[in-house]
C-alpha cells in the first residue's frame, strides 16, 4: 500500500512540474505555438510553397563526365538526357545496348555491373549471361543528374 502511495505521489509531483510555465528544455509553456515555429520549414504550416526549379542534363550519352556517387555503393546517376532512350521497355532497351559490354575498351560507356546480370531470387544467387528480368528497368535505381541544390546534407 505504501508503494502505491508513493507512485501516486511521485505521479502528481511530476504532472504539477510540467505544467509550471516552462517545458522541457526551460522552454515557455502553457500558451499556443506559432504557426510559423512548428516544424523544420519554419514557415506557416497552410501554405505550400513552391518547390525551386531544377534543370535536368540534356546532353547526348558521353558529352559529360559523371559526377562523384553521393554515398559508398550508390547506383550511379545518368549523365546524360533521356529524351532518346525512354521507355524503356523489354523490347526497346537502349541503355543495354551501350552499357551491356562483354569487354571495356577507352572511351566505352561504362558497362553494367556483375548485380545486374545476377539472379538474387535463386538461392544461391545465380550469375547469367543476359541482364536480369529484376535489373532491366535501369530508372528505378539509377537517377537523373541536376542542378538540384541539397536540401538537408547527406551523412553517407
Amino acid at each position: 500500500m505504501r508503494r502505491w502511495l508513493l507512485m501516486a505521489c511521485g505521479l502528481a509531483l511530476s504532472c504539477a512540474s510540467s505544467t509550471s510555465g516552462t517545458g522541457s528544455g526551460g522552454a515557455p509553456s502553457g500558451g499556443p505555438v506559432a504557426e510559423t515555429e512548428l516544424g523544420l520549414a519554419k514557415g506557416n504550416v497552410t501554405d505550400t510553397p513552391e518547390p525551386p526549379r531544377v534543370t535536368y542534363r540534356t546532353s547526348d550519352p558521353g558529352e559529360e563526365p559523371s559526377v562523384p556517387r553521393p554515398f559508398a555503393f550508390a547506383p550511379p546517376s545518368i549523365p546524360h538526357g533521356l529524351e532518346q532512350v525512354t521507355p524503356i521497355t523489354r523490347t526497346d532497351h537502349p541503355c543495354r545496348d551501350c552499357h551491356a559490354l562483354a569487354e571495356q575498351l577507352p572511351g566505352d560507356p561504362k558497362p553494367l555491373s556483375d548485380s545486374h546480370y545476377t539472379d538474387y531470387r535463386a538461392d544461391p544467387p545465380k550469375r547469367g549471361t543476359e541482364l536480369s528480368s529484376a535489373r532491366y528497368d535501369c530508372l528505378t535505381c539509377h537517377i537523373r543528374q541536376s542542378d538540384a541544390e541539397l536540401l538537408v546534407e547527406s551523412r553517407f
